[in-house]
């Protein structure tokens, strides 16, 4: 793309011509994800993205592996837990309102260097910043583990983008994905 229209390769438009492009190979845009890892300021001491940040009235623990099983298929946690083979879900912090378990921040093992962060808050609980907490606090122990953390999201997701950006996190990339036109079902 000349000149700046790279900045816009998200636009309707431009999606639709890439698309246009992979048409004679068969193939078809499916989906767009846009990426975040830790920023500048996510490591400059007493700079925080949102001052203040905190998980205030929540107890805050980190689960065993031993205690993940039971929340297989539970459709509250399926960003947070992925339960894959070939990512597993390696580091989870969940915060507790009254004994019960309100939030999940899981990372998954999803190459020899990057974890994947994926949140889930029960409605209840949402707007009150524990979910971009819980992101910031599983990032710093995924940077101590000396891996990589980063946070996917849907680039028309505004308040998973928010979450994201106040738990220090930057942009990063953005992803196409094409599926194949002969793999798609027709019946």
């Amino acid at each position: 793309m000349a000149g700046d229209n790279g900045n816009w390769v998200g636009d309707y438009s431009e999606l639709r011509k890439l698309n246009d492009y992979l048409t004679p190979y068969a193939l078809q845009m499916s989906g767009t994800s846009l990426f975040f890892t830790p920023g500048r300021d996510f490591f400059t001491r007493g700079a925080d993205a949102r001052p203040g940040l905190s998980a205030e009235g929540y107890t805050v623990r980190w689960l065993e592996p031993s205690e993940l099983e039971k929340y297989r298929g539970n459709p509250d946690f399926e960003n947070a837990l992925g339960f894959k083979e070939l990512r597993p879900d390696v580091q989870v912090l969940g915060a507790y309102a009254e004994g019960e378990l309100v939030a999940l921040a899981g990372a998954s093992e999803d190459s020899d260097w990057c974890r994947q962060i994926g949140i889930d808050v029960l409605p209840g609980h949402r707007g009150k910043g524990l979910a971009s907490y819980l992101v910031k606090e599983l990032s710093q122990a995924i940077l101590t583990e000396g891996f990589v953390p980063f946070y996917g999201t849907s680039p028309s997701h505004i308040i998973s983008q928010q979450v994201a950006l106040n738990a220090g996190l930057r942009p990063a990339w953005w992803e196409f994905v094409s599926t194949s036109l002969n793999e798609i079902s027709v019946d």
